[in-house]
């Protein structure tokens, strides 16, 4: 049972992230494999980005610098990625 729940809590998590992309890259021209979170992080220095940090952080109240966090997080797949392609 344990390992259906964590099943169902991993694809929740790649369906959250599936959809933070999405709006990235569908609604505000951005990267498509970049989330949501990860953007207003790295675009913080933008005008209106620093809001939408500000807000999305405000959101995940319990992960404290989420927006930070998820700009790791999106490097270190790109770098496992680079790792993986080198021959």
């Amino acid at each position: 049972m344990n390992s259906l729940i964590q099943w169902i809590k991993n694809w929740g998590f790649k369906l959250i992230v599936v959809i933070s992309q999405a709006v990235n890259a569908l609604v505000l021209n951005g990267e498509p494999d970049q989330t949501l979170s990860s953007r207003a992080y790295s675009c913080n220095n933008v005008k209106g980005w620093s809001l939408v940090e500000r807000a999305i952080n405000f959101v995940f109240f319990w992960d404290e610098n989420h927006c930070y966090k998820s700009w790791v997080l999106d490097l270190e797949f790109s770098n496992r990625i680079i790792e993986r392609s080198k021959v």
